[in-house]
């Protein structure tokens, strides 16, 4: 269940509530969406242990923010928590970042070379994001074959 202060989509990440996982979706329910998707961002297919006290110098509150860090820990203080993969939600926040380093002048070249993808697959992300419609830059950027 979302609480009302919960908002339904993170909108500097442009996730939605309703594409977590269940336990994903419980969790930002009771500290917020931004909170997990930082979780996730950081943490994701490893366990993480909650201290029983938040501190601000605690590596989770500089991922998770300080208010959020104190509700986490409130909730699940003691607890090793496991935090999924949520591999559609990784790929979400990687293409969002890529779109960004694209649109602020990063090349295509070394965006394919700092994320381990093709080219192509750059071209891909950046013509099918849902940011905005990408054309290809007319400046003899490459367009990949269709």
């Amino acid at each position: 269940m979302m609480r009302e202060w919960v908002k339904p989509m993170d909108e500097a990440l442009g996730i939605h509530f309703d594409v977590l996982p269940r336990s994903l979706q419980e969790v930002a329910g009771l500290v917020g969406l931004e909170a997990v998707s930082a979780l996730v961002r950081h943490y994701a297919g490893s366990r993480v242990r909650v201290p029983r006290r938040s501190r601000p110098d605690h590596p989770l509150a500089a991922c998770l923010g300080w208010e959020a860090m104190r509700r986490f820990c409130h909730l699940f203080g003691g607890e090793v928590l496991e935090v999924p993969r949520a591999d559609g939600v990784r790929r979400r926040l990687r293409d969002r970042e890529i779109v960004q380093l694209y649109d602020g002048g990063t090349p295509v070249r070394l965006l394919a070379k700092t994320y381990g993808l093709t080219e192509r697959r750059i071209y891909y992300i950046l013509n099918t994001t849902e940011t905005n419609a990408r054309p290809s830059r007319s400046s003899g950027a490459a367009v990949p074959f269709r």
